[in-house]
């Protein structure tokens, strides 16, 4: 996924009362692999996951 924040996002574990703030943690949770890079030209972000499944 992508956006237009100019950092890259940081897992953090949030208060239960907070509203926001749990995406990255539980995208890291649940994937095996999870990265961010900044997008070319400097316009934005990107978030990728992998989830590798046994069969």
């Amino acid at each position: 996924m992508y956006d237009g924040g100019d950092q890259l996002p940081k897992p953090r574990r949030p208060d239960a009362a907070e509203e926001s703030g749990r995406g990255l943690f539980l995208v890291t949770a649940l994937s095996d692999v999870c990265g961010g890079d900044p997008r070319e030209r400097g316009q934005g972000r990107v978030v990728s996951a992998q989830s590798v499944s046994d069969p």
